[in-house]
């Protein structure tokens, strides 16, 4: 059976934790089980439909988890321990980090990447005009960007691609999605953890994009 970990340990477990104190718009953001608009509902369920189970956790315990698993982390609001991080991709480990403007700064620099803070990414196009919503495009020819014509952002970050991975999609000053290998893992890093809310996977190519992610990380079947 195979098994993705879709960890919130970040923004899920700090507004789980004060719920009453947030607006119903606040506490659904990327909550898994919210079908509201920030929520990640079909997401979840996209993951459950690619034989997946998922085991949401709002702390991660680097030692429950194996080679076989799949790791996704957004919008992390504390510190993601980059040795750690490095060490679980280097022995096998999946991971995708989903973040904008989160706490994920010294992860990514362990993964050989920059996050560039853009306020707004240069677009050849914008979804109906929207300069918040800047249409990123492929890049190349990554099996993560296959069967895509476009990815519809909504405040995006980009990021600096500086060695050891692909820019996958994204704008003319900078990537949103990037891939790479470590030792015998496989690593996706979003700029923009938006793009897999409720809302933005209403867009056929997020959609792709979102099972693209799973179908590379899941290395033919040897993801549990």
């Amino acid at each position: 059976m195979k098994r993705a970990a879709l960890v919130a340990c970040l923004a899920l477990a700090s507004i789980a934790g004060s719920a009453a104190a947030q607006s119903p718009s606040e506490a659904d953001h990327y909550d898994p089980y919210s079908d509201a608009w920030y929520g990640l509902a079909t997401f979840k369920g996209l993951v459950e439909g690619n034989g997946f189970n998922v085991d949401i956790r709002a702390q991660l315990e680097w030692s429950e988890l194996t080679a076989n698993d799949v790791l996704f982390i957004f919008y992390p609001l504390a510190k993601v321990d980059p040795s750690k991080l490095s060490s679980f991709i280097q022995a096998g480990g999946h991971v995708v980090v989903a973040d904008d403007f989160g706490d994920s700064k010294d992860a990514l620099a362990a993964l050989g990447l920059l996050r560039a803070e853009v306020v707004t990414p240069r677009a050849t196009r914008y979804q109906d005009g929207r300069a918040w919503a800047p249409i990123a495009l492929p890049k190349s020819g990554h099996p993560i960007a296959r069967d895509i014509d476009e990815v519809v952002t909504n405040h995006p970050a980009a990021l600096k691609q500086i060695e050891g991975a692909t820019n996958v999609i994204g704008f003319e000053d900078g990537a949103v999605v990037v891939a790479g290998e470590r030792g015998t893992g496989r690593f996706v890093v979003v700029s923009d953890p938006s793009i897999f809310i409720n809302r933005m996977q209403q867009f056929p190519g997020n959609v792709q994009l979102a099972t693209n992610i799973l179908r590379w990380l899941n290395r033919n079947g040897r993801a549990r």
